[in-house]
């Protein structure tokens, strides 16, 4: 892993909070507002998957239509 600060469990953590109680309990998120935690986890998984982590990286596979992954 590139920088230790990037973590599994820091990881798990910045994903929850991006998600929030009101993805898994709420019927209707509003456009912009699902646009904007879209945007948030999206970020979270290419910085993560970027500085190495292993959870962040099987996401990018695992959703392969979502994000572009290269070697460079």
């Amino acid at each position: 892993m590139k920088n230790p600060s990037y973590t599994n469990t820091e990881f798990i953590g910045k994903l929850a909070d991006a998600l929030g109680d009101k993805f898994f309990l709420c019927d209707m998120i509003w456009q912009e507002e699902l646009f904007e935690m879209q945007g948030k986890i999206a970020n979270l998984i290419c910085e993560y998957a970027n500085n190495g982590n292993r959870l962040a990286k099987r996401m990018t596979v695992k959703l392969s239509q979502t994000f572009n992954t290269e070697l460079v």
